[in-house]
């Protein structure tokens, strides 16, 4: 098992520090966090391109890197549509282009874990995209919500979208 790590923005509202596992290994995972709860919808979309462009930046230069995952909690109040569609677009761009500079497909899971009221759960999920097969293999991006996963693996849904 390799290793996962852990960024983003410490602002995040959940403690995601046991799922950072640097001990030994390669590093085959990177789960970056971002709370976007306090910006404007079209800001939201800026701050998680940034997120995304760094991530991807870091994730160029680690070879044995096989998944990144983004998660992040937005305003309530606000529509999501606009923000899911950046999110989604955002995972297939990273997708490609870490395709492209590294000759492989790298794994590229979006979160959105608004409404998340338990803490353990999200880790959960966030351990199995991180260290699991979930079946990204034909697709190798994917934006999911809280909603969806909330009950359900990751691996279900994903595979759901699938058939």
């Amino acid at each position: 098992m390799g290793r996962t790590i852990v960024l983003g923005d410490e602002r995040f509202p959940f403690d995601l520090t046991s799922l950072d596992r640097r001990a030994d290994g390669a590093d085959t995972a990177i789960v970056w966090a971002t709370d976007l709860r306090e910006v404007t919808e079209t800001a939201a979309a800026k701050q998680l391109a940034r997120a995304t462009h760094a991530v991807t930046r870091l994730a160029s230069t680690m070879l044995d890197l096989r998944r990144i995952v983004v998660v992040y909690v937005r305003a309530r109040s606000g529509r999501s549509t606009r923000l899911a569609r950046a999110a989604a677009r955002l995972a297939k761009v990273a997708n490609h282009d870490l395709e492209r500079r590294r000759g492989y497909s790298t794994d590229v899971v979006f979160l959105d874990a608004t409404g998340c009221e338990d803490a353990g759960a999200l880790r959960s999920r966030l351990h199995e995209c991180a260290d699991g097969n979930i079946g990204l293999v034909l697709t190798g991006d994917v934006l999911l919500s809280w909603d969806e996963i909330r009950h359900r693996t990751v691996r279900d849904v994903v595979l759901e979208r699938d058939i």
